[in-house]
């Protein structure tokens, strides 16, 4: 009787109550340690997973030889009332220059690595900080897609969402993330979204892309809806886009 009990004691299947919730304690620890700590790499090895399928969809080779581009569009302003003639240069995330011309007033926005401009002509260009800036530096971001997340992959994550949509969030500025929304079955970025802070206040910013077309070997999207607050602010329809424009095509007549 007292080898059958010593045995018992030596397997583990007779053991005090607070011996076995320790036991259980150590298990379960461990449990969470080998299926809940690699959770960030995995999530950002799964996002390095998508962007791979992202960059294959907009063209792959010829999409990562663009270094810049050169966008013309025409804006409908719903808050304005107001059709507008548009030109968007894009130099990778932290260079943009954009030009509305509207029937009787102008409106330009430049942003320079940590330098942003704004004014209502050439010759009358403001330099401007805080929301103003950012708010240039997530249109710079959004313009950027999806060579943004090519070069920003390593800070790429997969964000868990409620209906299931698959999801990519990057980091832009401080405090300031860029969200885009991707098609899984054909890898194509159908929505973009991030916000700036205004005071108390803040405000988001959204764009759903369409009409997707090719141009030179490299997808694009050539209808945008944008959303500030839930708030549709405008169409914006492309009529032309320029690869690798040079010279002049880089400029915008008089700005910095």
């Amino acid at each position: 009787m007292m080898h059958a009990r010593t045995q018992q004691r030596q397997y583990g299947f007779h053991t005090e109550p607070s011996r076995l919730f320790c036991v259980l304690c150590r298990m379960a620890l461990l449990t969470y340690a080998f299926v809940c700590a690699p959770t960030a790499l995995y999530a950002q090895a799964n996002a390095g997973a998508i962007i791979d399928k992202i960059i294959a969809a907009y063209g792959g080779a010829p999409l990562l030889a663009v270094r810049s581009y050169r966008m013309e569009a025409v804006l409908q302003a719903r808050a304005r009332g107001e059709t507008g003639e548009v030109i968007r240069i894009a130099e990778g995330r932290r260079r943009l220059k954009v030009l509305i011309r509207y029937p009787t007033t102008m409106e330009i926005r430049v942003l320079d690595g940590e330098r942003a401009w704004r004014g209502a002509s050439p010759r009358h260009l403001t330099l401007v900080q805080g929301p103003p800036r950012s708010a240039m530096v997530l249109q710079a971001a959004r313009a950027d897609l999806p060579w943004i997340l090519e070069e920003l992959r390593s800070k790429a994550r997969v964000i868990e969402t409620k209906d299931g949509s698959l999801v990519l969030a990057v980091p832009i500025d401080e405090g300031m993330v860029l969200r885009a929304t991707v098609d899984p079955k054909t890898h194509r970025i159908v929505r973009s979204d991030g916000a700036i802070r205004m005071g108390s206040a803040e405000v988001s910013f959204e764009t759903q892309y369409s009409d997707f077309r090719i141009v030179d070997r490299v997808l694009f999207p050539f209808q945008e809806e944008n959303y500030a607050s839930g708030v549709h602010t405008g169409t914006t329809k492309v009529k032309r886009i320029l690869l690798n424009p040079s010279g002049s095509a880089l400029d915008l007549p008089g700005t910095p």
